[in-house]
């Protein structure tokens, strides 16, 4: 089916706050006046794999523009160029390396005799480092609040692509963004576990750079790289790599942590007991495919608690179980659990526990771009693989066939 343009469409801020069967009978009215019939094509143009690189679009253009903003927070190129600097390799080695000349106190801590650094030089190597990886906190905070902002507005529309955003006018801070959305209490700890989420994430991935960059410039010295060799070792090693921490582990934090804050905020907007559906590219990792992809979840506010430690031929386990396999909710990870569905022991492979294994949630992986739109159980059904309206008889018949097949109250294992 050839998509239609018209089906780029958003609905009214005052829509957003009437009431579902509101919303489902407006969707109902907007299908037959644009006449685009029953079925309605999910938009699934990104790519959701392990693979993903930031200079593939994403499907959402406001969420890549915000990825590769906070991709360009860490340049790595000035990074190395300043600790080179500090530590006093000449400018006429960033010239080398096709740096500009930077003037600025050389402290001469690189040796060429091979003598180690004592303490107060070792400090002040940590402190050189520390400084050139120092991200912009704020900045990472207002990028978290707009794709919030994104996120929220996005659980405004129905299955249709989302609402024309105009990234500029997006609130920069969480005061702005409280006024300016009228954020709930629910939507307002949504961004403050994303700004934890963030902080936390950004600290793992500046002390694996933080590590890699000290421990080259302490192998250098020791063995008595030439300066040239060594600044060339960190510029190649560390700023151009794209396998290097400085790009592939702060691509990963970008791409991830833009997607959890819209993903998450886009449930936080939602009420209890209302449903989404899990949207991948036809390219996603078998994971997305068999966890995310046409699935459809409750969401719930009110998460259950963790039942590992529970017996597990107890029915307080299995309703825990199910519930984990058929509910979503702010800030659901899958931390201390696994894809793979065995472990080895030392007895060997054995089956994971359901407490071991993934469940449903986004981002599902690192660099993880799939997302949630909303389900709503009166209107829409899976029809060939594409999200269809029921809107008359004929597809109102359909539909009660394709829920007799899938009941509601199994609808996230049955999707």
């Amino acid at each position: 089916m050839t998509k239609h343009k018209a089906l780029d469409f958003g609905i009214d801020q005052e829509l957003m706050k009437s009431s579902p069967g509101q919303r489902i009978s407006a969707v109902k009215d907007l299908a037959h006046v644009l006449d685009v019939g029953n079925l309605i094509e999910i938009s699934q143009m990104h790519k959701a794999s392990k693979s993903e690189s930031i200079d593939e679009p994403h499907e959402n253009p406001v969420i890549w523009e915000l990825e590769k903003q906070f991709f360009a927070l860490w340049d790595p190129k000035t990074i190395i160029k300043e600790i080179l600097t500090g530590i006093g390799i000449g400018s006429k080695y960033f010239k080398s390396l096709h740096f500009d000349l930077l003037k600025a106190k050389k402290y001469q801590l690189y040796k060429a005799d091979g003598q180690p650094l004592n303490d107060a030089e070792v400090e002040r190597l940590e402190k050189i480092i520390q400084k050139a990886l120092k991200v912009d906190m704020a900045t990472v905070r207002k990028l978290i609040v707009r794709s919030a902002a994104a996120g929220k507005l996005a659980e405004g529309t129905l299955m249709g692509t989302g609402l024309p955003i105009n990234l500029s006018k997006l609130p920069k801070t969480l005061k702005d963004a409280i006024k300016t959305l009228k954020l709930t209490q629910r939507e307002v700890r949504s961004i403050q576990w994303a700004f934890e989420h963030a902080a936390t994430n950004i600290t793992a991935v500046t002390e694996r750079a933080r590590l890699k960059i000290k421990r080259t410039v302490l192998e250098g010295i020791q063995t008595r790289t030439s300066p040239k060799v060594l600044a060339n070792k960190l510029y190649n090693e560390v700023a151009l790599d794209p396998r290097s921490v400085m790009n592939r582990d702060w691509e990963r934090v970008a791409i991830t942590e833009m997607n959890r804050s819209s993903n998450d905020a886009f449930l936080s907007a939602m009420d209890e007991g209302e449903y989404v559906l899990g949207n991948s590219h036809d390219d996603a990792c078998p994971h997305c495919k068999r966890l995310i992809d046409l699935k459809i979840y409750k969401v719930t506010h009110d998460p259950p608690s963790f039942y590992g430690d529970l017996d597990p031929k107890s029915k307080e386990y299995k309703d825990l179980a199910e519930r984990w396999e058929n509910e979503v909710w702010i800030g659901k990870t899958n931390v201390g659990r696994s894809t793979s569905p065995r472990k080895q022991t030392e007895g060997g492979l054995v089956d994971r526990e359901h407490s071991e294994l993934s469940m449903p949630v986004l981002p599902l992986h690192p660099h993880c771009r799939c997302r949630w739109s909303r389900w709503i159980p009166d209107l829409y059904y899976l029809k060939a693989g594409r999200v269809a309206y029921a809107t008359d008889a004929e597809t109102k018949l359909e539909q009660a066939d394709w829920l007799k097949r899938n009941p509601l109250y199994n609808i996230g294992k049955a999707a």
